[in-house]
């Protein structure tokens, strides 16, 4: 749960990721059917077959919108996850402005050792930006990026 207003506001934001929802039928299966209706079978057995593969692919769309749901909670888990530890470390510092490679590192120590990857910390700092522009910002300066967060 947050722990402060700051955090709360920007679970609400990482809470409003949705999934996508593009899924849509072959070209693959479009020639099965257009097959089976040239093929000469009686109209009984295209409609029992034509059920059938309604049937599967009702199923197939099902089971692709229960892994994409669970893996955006598990994205969402983990992006709260990195929200604390990033809130921790900035109030620990008493900074609003951090080096990213600095911010980087001390998401991966924090985690200990051989948990998160320096890539993977950079992967959900980009989706923690995305989702919450208002929070986090990065700055680009000659030294590299600077990570700044909104405490307001």
């Amino acid at each position: 749960k947050p722990k402060c207003s700051i955090v709360s506001q920007v679970f609400e934001e990482i809470a409003k990721i949705k999934p996508s929802n593009n899924i849509s039928q072959t070209n693959k299966d479009a020639r099965f059917l257009s097959a089976i209706d040239n093929s000469g079978l009686s109209s009984d057995l295209i409609a029992k077959i034509r059920a059938k593969e309604k049937q599967k692919k009702e199923q197939l769309q099902q089971e692709l919108i229960e892994k994409e749901e669970t893996s955006r909670k598990l994205l969402k888990q983990k992006l709260f996850n990195m929200c604390d530890i990033m809130l921790q470390i900035f109030l620990l510092q008493r900074v609003e402005r951090m080096f990213e490679y600095e911010v980087i590192k001390r998401v991966v120590e924090s985690q200990g050792h051989g948990k998160l990857t320096t890539d993977e910390v950079k992967g959900y700092l980009q989706n923690l930006l995305e989702a919450t522009p208002k929070w986090i910002e990065v700055i680009k300066i000659s030294q590299g990026n600077v990570i700044k967060i909104n405490r307001k």
